[in-house]
């Protein structure tokens, strides 16, 4: 899905951890340049925008993949190569495709 410049803008406000609006609809859609009275529906149940519907799935997989990382640094996997194995590859394979700005391994240069 192709965002215009403030979805986009109010993406990277939401999900960036490092973004002073991270986890706040309203305030991310303030600062992405949205009117009030948009800003405070934009994640209303009842508003069927499918662009912040999009938007608020990653961000939850993304908190999912971020929990299952933390859980396999916990486990005791003695005995459980391929279970380690699996979860991991999994957590990493999300955290990258969803979390770029936090995890990614690449770095742009300019």
């Amino acid at each position: 899905m192709s965002l215009d410049p403030r979805q986009q803008a109010f993406k990277e406000n939401y999900t960036n951890p490092k973004s002073e609006t991270f986890s706040n609809a309203y305030r991310s859609a303030l600062d992405a340049g949205f009117a009030d009275d948009y800003a405070k529906i934009i994640t209303a149940p009842s508003v069927d925008l499918e662009w912040v519907k999009e938007i608020l799935r990653d961000h939850e997989r993304l908190q999912k993949a971020e929990k299952v990382l933390t859980k396999t640094l916990d486990l005791d996997t003695e005995g459980q190569p391929e279970l380690l194995r699996i979860q991991t590859d999994v957590a990493k394979f999300v955290a990258k495709g969803m979390g770029k700005a936090k995890y990614s391994e690449r770095q742009e240069l300019t």
